[in-house]
């Protein structure tokens, strides 16, 4: 992981670990995983990779926060009708 973020960074690319919060979500439930094959997500395991694909985005200014963003939407809308 410090090795694909040193890369990324001497390219000026973002890199979100995910594993963190992915172990923060293991240790409560160990329901991430499909169960037959340990490699593809349940449910719950895109839950919370979403959830911490969001934190990143908003924490890195990359887009509006969630409610933010509804009331634009919403304005949007009535600006649209």
């Amino acid at each position: 992981q410090e090795r694909i973020e040193t890369i990324a960074a001497r390219a000026g690319l973002r890199v979100l670990d995910l594993l963190p919060a992915l172990r923060r979500a293991y240790a409560q439930h160990r329901d991430l995983y499909i169960a037959w094959d340990d490699e593809h997500f349940t449910p719950r395991g895109h839950r919370v990779v979403a959830e911490a694909l969001q934190r990143y985005l908003v924490d890195q200014r990359l887009v509006p926060a969630v409610q933010k963003a509804q009331q634009l939407a919403s304005n949007d809308k009535s600006h649209h009708s």
